[in-house]
């Protein structure tokens, strides 16, 4: 064997194989999106974000409207909404799903809800109008993914002017620099507004100052004739504050009302800043609040004396530190001129253009990196960005599918410790789901349901089950927790961090294994299931020709089980733990249904064989084995990878941008990098911007590359990062399987610092569809497991060293 050996320290040192191929770095080319044209509505706008700011920027040249966020801005404040009832109601409805009665177990099931969660909310607008000329002769904005920076630049008669806007993570805030190269031609006015109670003012000639009020309720379901509700500046509900100051290199500052305008300068800074009351997911943020304008005070006074240009420095060091440890290079020929939009159009025409593919991997983790960091909250449906006060799906934590979706790119594409906010959440809904577990269920442990907020609410979300809308398929669904699970022990098998495991997983791990020792019965076969169950936002044809959701065990439970169990069961071994609570685990597991074959071959989704209403359901459930699951593999259980695949031939390929996304990682891990790629093509399908109609079918991209549903999720960005990961890398049988999912259409190319779990990152180059080369830096010492196609071989590895192997180190 050749193979060279280089010291190192330090998972979060970027391998680059570039210098171990050709000998030549290879700069990757066009890491932007850019227009010829400013945004005409808010999903052509250009995100930017530092996890806790977030903005989104049109580049006007007249008038600008520049949406802000804060991610702790949210209505409402915690409440204690489990329902005492659904105690009563649970072993009524298990005995109607015994006795073959399931549409009775669905009405009786509405009696277990509690009230609906709270909504994000829009924090200001910042309101721009700009006197730079009539006629613009020239114009170019963009969004540098590689620095997280916005830019915008344009010519009248004037002259030319440009802007530059980022959010720095370092210093937490918004900062834009308007420049005019002839002197003095810098003539515009900036002021705040916002969609929520609000008053704005001046201080010192100088700084707007705007204080608001988030409402108490925002439910159009419950008070549909007056959904919008606030108290009193003091009483229940967030308190905001949102700070704007100018620095002039020249010319006057006149203010006028609430108003800042510059008059005749060459050279203005805009500094923002914000601050909330959230003081805590289990505090009132109107009552027991913190003052947000000390926060917001503070940032803005320290980033001013700062300065531009060292403001500007951190925040490209503080994000380049997290952006560069990956690069994606498929040897795309970029077509010169054609901005973004233009490049969507062609792609959606026919044209191979797979530079896009790079583009929209490396923007799925520039999103991530702005909207989850380490201190804050996790990731939602819109990320961070959001422009209206009742949001599609309250842009709330949709926890049977989108939240989880949102961090399966954490590990694999080298940024774990940006799941931190995701842990905290799983931690602060293990606490409050101690409470849902006791009194909608009798059970010990923990439990979520399919919803939850910033107050961590974890009981079913379906109000009660007074309203006509409401259903048990997406509402009754216990097992969200145990899905969560997941997340804490696969970070344990990327980072190799047992005080991780011991101190924050194990705990919250064993919380929700008890709840389902609890919570599971035995069924009249003589097997131990969850009952009631659900399909999420799923239903099925009853023997009577009727349409229910709730069954016994049905597959995605019995899968998350069997997971959670195991995981446990592992975790008590490695840390020399609860041998006996192992055992009992051991014991439940063999009482387990097994996983069923349907009569059309495919992987059964409920208990029994049932036909269902939507055989293209955009859920994908029953294959949570397959993905985000281990247990079932083409390597290891054939015949149920084959009815996986059957099933996701029955489901189809149309669906809403973040199913497509779930199907590429699923196609993945069936090891079909062709279908992988029809899938990825589907994804890129060019939405029309103007959309903004909830929607189940048709889902893509916009002209900005933010994803569809429709109307914009945000999930689908990310786990098409993941997807990409899968396809190029996968490590959950307890090997390293490089390039498992290549498809022909990338035919060459280099991925470097892909995670892997046993404490791997990997460097992979290929060319004509083969390996030629791998890099391997290792976080643990021992013999390990290399696959590459039907080829493994076990390559002996020490702790801290980097090796690089050609294809024949492991033929």
């Amino acid at each position: 064997m050749s193979l060279n050996v280089f010291k190192i320290s330090g998972l979060v040192i970027l391998i680059n194989l570039y210098s171990c191929g050709s000998g030549v770095e290879k700069k990757e080319p066009g890491l932007k999106l850019w227009y010829k044209q400013p945004a005409k509505v808010w999903n052509e706008a250009l995100p930017l974000g530092n996890g806790r700011l977030a903005a989104m920027i049109e580049g006007g040249t007249k008038k600008e409207i520049i949406t802000l966020n804060e991610e702790t801005l949210w209505s409402g404040f915690p409440e204690d909404n489990n329902n005492p009832e659904a105690k009563e109601y649970l072993p009524l409805v298990r005995q109607a799903i015994f006795n073959g009665e399931y549409e009775k177990a669905d009405e009786l099931s509405l009696n277990m809800q509690g009230a609906k969660c709270a909504p994000y909310a829009p924090m200001a607008n910042l309101l721009l109008n700009y006197e730079t000329g009539d006629s613009v002769y020239t114009y170019y904005r963009d969004l540098d993914i590689e620095n997280a920076l916005s830019n915008v630049r344009y010519k009248t008669e004037k002259g030319e002017f440009t802007r530059e806007a980022l959010i720095s993570n370092p210093d937490q805030v918004m900062v834009i620099k308007f420049k005019s190269k002839e002197p003095g031609q810098l003539s515009f006015s900036v002021g705040l507004s916002s969609l929520l109670k609000h008053s704005v003012k001046i201080a010192d000639n100088k700084t707007i100052i705007l204080s608001g009020k988030c409402p108490k309720i925002a439910n159009p379901l419950r008070f549909p004739d007056n959904p919008i509700q606030y108290d009193s500046l003091t009483g229940e509900g967030m308190n905001f504050d949102a700070r704007l100051q100018l620095l002039l290199k020249d010319g006057d500052l006149v203010v006028q009302d609430s108003i800042l305008y510059v008059r005749n300068s060459s050279e203005v800074e805009l500094y923002f800043s914000a601050g909330t009351s959230f003081n805590g997911f289990d505090k009132s943020p109107g009552l027991n609040g913190k003052d947000p304008g000390l926060i917001s005070n503070s940032y803005l006074n320290k980033a001013i004396q700062k300065g531009y240009d060292n403001i500007r420095k951190d925040h490209i060091s503080d994000y380049s530190s997290l952006y560069k440890r990956m690069k994606f290079d498929l040897n795309t020929v970029i077509p010169e001129g054609v901005p973004t939009d233009e490049l969507l159009g062609r792609y959606n025409a026919g044209d191979s253009i797979t530079h896009l593919e790079e583009l929209l991997f490396q923007f799925g983790r520039y999103l991530f990196i702005s909207s989850s960091r380490e201190g804050g909250i996790p990731i939602h449906l819109q990320g961070k960005w959001s422009n209206l006060v009742l949001p599609p799906w309250n842009d709330n934590y949709t926890t049977n599918i989108n939240l989880q979706m949102s961090y399966w790119m954490g590990n694999s594409t080298n940024l774990s410790e940006l799941n931190e906010p995701l842990f905290k959440q799983i931690k602060n809904m293990s606490i409050n789901g101690q409470k849902t577990a006791e009194i909608n269920y009798g059970c010990r442990g923990w439990c979520a349901h399919h919803n939850s907020d910033i107050w961590a609410m974890t009981y079913p979300a379906g109000e009660f089950g007074k309203f006509g809308v409401q259903s048990i398929k997406w509402m009754n669904f216990p097992l969200a927790g145990a899905w969560l699970c997941q997340h804490l022990y696969d970070h344990y098998l990327f980072t190799q961090d047992i005080d991780f495991l011991q101190k924050d997983a194990y705990p919250i791990m064993k919380g929700a294994t008890i709840f389902l020792l609890d919570y599971m019965v035995m069924s009249p076969d003589g097997n131990l299931v969850t009952c009631p169950s659900t399909s999420p936002e799923n239903s099925f044809y009853t023997n009577d020709g009727k349409v229910a959701s709730a069954d016994m065990a049905s597959t995605i439970d019995i899968a998350i089980v069997r997971e959670l169990f195991n995981n446990c069961i592992e975790s008590a071994s490695l840390l020399n733990i609860d041998n006996n609570f192992a055992d009992s685990l051991n014991a439940a597991l063999d009482l387990l249904p097994e996983y069923k074959i349907g009569k059309y071959g495919q992987l059964q989704e409920w208990y029994h064989d049932w036909e269902e209403p939507e055989v293209t359901h955009r859920h994908l459930s029953q294959l949570y084995g397959l993905h985000p699951g281990s247990e079932i593999s083409p390597l290891t259980t054939p015949e149920l990878a084959e009815a996986c695949e059957k099933s996701l031939q029955r489901r189809g390929d149309e669906a809403t941008g973040w199913s497509l996304a779930w199907k590429i990682n699923m196609w993945a891990r069936l090891l079909d990098g062709n279908k992988a790629h029809v899938l990825i093509k589907k994804l890129l399908k060019q939405i029309d911007p103007s959309i903004s109609e909830l929607g189940f079918t048709g889902g893509g991209t916009y002209p900005n590359l933010m994803g569809s549903c429709p109307p914009l999720i945000l999930d689908s960005n990310f786990s098409y990062v993941s997807g990409v990961a899968e396809m190029l890398l996968q490590s959950q049988l307890g090997e390293i399987h490089l390039l498992p999912a290549l498809p022909e259409a990338w035919p060459s190319g280099k991925v470097t610092g892909l995670g892997a779990r046993g404490g791997f990152i990997v460097d992979i180059e290929w060319d004509k569809g083969e390996l030629v080369k791998f890099a391997i830096q290792a976080n643990k010492s021992g013999s390990y497991p290399i696959r590459y196609n039907n080829s493994v071989k076990k390559l002996e590895m020490q702790a801290g060293s980097l090796y690089t192997f050609n294809l024949s180190d492991i033929k």
